[in-house]
């Protein structure tokens, strides 16, 4: 999927419930440093409700920039 491409940008996160997420990537974590073996990324919501959220590439259904 190629989280790279998300970091330091505003995304909104589908996933496979279809639950969406808008937040900021903050952290992008490759696989080889991943313990799960797949890329992940650590967001912040917009709200500012909730801390840093972790999602691995396997929970995403669809991401997209956000403007």
């Amino acid at each position: 999927m190629n989280l790279k491409k998300y970091f330091n940008k505003n995304v909104e996160i589908t996933f496979h419930d279809n639950e969406v997420l808008k937040g900021y990537v903050e952290t992008y974590t490759p696989i080889y440093d991943s313990d799960d073996n797949e890329e992940e990324i650590a967001i912040l919501t917009i709200e500012k409700k909730l801390p840093l959220i972790g999602i691995s590439e396997s929970e995403i259904k669809k991401i997209e920039i956000l403007d």
